[in-house]
């Protein structure tokens, strides 16, 4: 997309730095517009580092008269940010005095202009504020979202802080316009044993995770993932899971209301739960506690048939451990046959050692793998031409 990110006066300013920096390495242009007041927060030189490009901030600069016309026409998003009491009073009321104020009103009502406000408690609460803000709401593309309640700068508490640079960058994010939809599930499962105890596996979602930074360049995300793994800057939606009959539950829900192009099932998932939940604390007298499982069955077999979109295609993996050639073959055609996935990446858990991951990736009906990899990098470069290969 086409950024133009708008800075006024306020100490929040240096928040914006860390969103615009990660906005770039996301491949995304952005230009930064300032007011001399933002300027003396955070200086032109640090803008224009982070975006490579010169900061506006003088209407009456030569050769840039008409800048703020050219500016608008040329983004895909507005973001103000931070936009301090002057300011929101100021575009409310069809003031046009600064380069960010002209800018408002020279914008394009068809595309997002979106404000996160920052100031004072005392100044949130003030009426001409509160009118501004309504204001403001009421007009076509605009998108004001209320400032956080926290400690200030100044010592005062109370509502007015501006919002943290992830939650500012996922709120941009989900205006990116992008074709194509996936599900990608990562993470491990958890199962109960009493009510306060629990079996689970290893996993931590690291290679999910990968996944998704690669794709969430061409697709719109939900991520399904475990309980415990923090958000996924790149996801649009995530929706956690505990057990597998969370995430069997939630996975079928979804790719039965929802038409995804792709599917990714990275999950570990307990091949066996707990044949029964005890209802009470095992005691800690017990000298010995005999457990007993039950084989579930697989959430990967049910998704082709429960998918809204037939024509979905589906990554699903295949971890494997101390075994020979031909008995890794025998368990890829079954889990094709079973699973109706058009990919699968067999990896095995010897040969996965710190950066090292080597894996094999089978297409349908190939006798030999379509991809092989010794890395994360390698997987990654797999996930980059995903669509090529499955036509997607």
């Amino acid at each position: 997309m086409k950024i133009l990110v708008k800075i006024s006066g306020s100490i929040s300013a240096y928040k914006m730095c860390d969103v615009v920096s990660k906005l770039v390495q996301k491949n995304h242009d952005v230009r930064v517009c300032a007011s001399n007041n933002a300027l003396k927060f955070v200086g032109a030189a640090t803008w224009e580092g982070l975006t490579k490009h010169k900061v506006f901030t003088d209407d009456f600069e030569p050769g840039m008269r008409m800048r703020h016309i050219d500016l608008n026409k040329w983004a895909d998003i507005v973001v103000l940010s931070p936009a301090t009491a002057k300011t929101l009073n100021s575009i409310s009321d069809g003031v046009g005095d600064s380069v960010l104020t002209t800018l408002f009103l020279a914008r394009d009502e068809n595309k997002p202009y979106i404000i996160f406000p920052s100031m004072n408690p005392k100044m949130w609460s003030k009426e001409s504020v509160q009118k501004s803000v309504q204001s403001l709401n009421t007009k076509k593309g605009v998108y004001l979202q209320i400032p956080k309640q926290g400690s200030m700068a100044c010592g005062d508490y109370g509502v007015g802080r501006l919002w943290e640079p992830y939650d500012i960058l996922k709120f941009i994010l989900q205006f990116e316009s992008k074709a194509k939809t996936a599900l990608i599930t990562l993470g491990g499962t958890t199962e109960s044993i009493d009510g306060v105890r629990n079996i689970s596996n290893f996993s931590t979602g690291t290679t999910g995770k990968s996944i998704i930074q690669t794709l969430s360049n061409k697709f719109n995300i939900t991520a399904l993932t475990s309980v415990g793994i923090e958000p996924i800057l790149e996801a649009k939606n995530q929706i956690t899971f505990s057990s597998s009959e969370d995430l069997e539950n939630v996975m079928l829900e979804e790719v039965s209301k929802n038409d995804y192009d792709l599917i990714v099932h990275s999950a570990a998932v307990s091949d066996f739960v707990p044949d029964k939940v005890r209802n009470k604390k095992i005691s800690s007298d017990e000298s010995t506690v005999t457990l007993t499982f039950k084989k579930r069955d697989k959430i990967l077999n049910k998704i082709k048939e429960a998918s809204k979109s037939k024509t979905v295609k589906i990554v699903s993996f295949k971890l494997t451990h101390n075994e020979d050639d031909a008995t890794i073959n025998e368990k890829i055609k079954k889990q094709f046959s079973e699973s109706d996935s058009d990919l699968i990446i067999q990896n095995s858990l010897n040969e996965s050692r710190g950066h090292v991951h080597e894996f094999n990736a089978w297409e349908k009906n190939k006798e030999v793998p379509v991809y092989t990899g010794t890395s994360k990098s390698d997987l990654n470069k797999l996930f980059e031409s995903i669509e090529d290969i499955l036509k997607c």
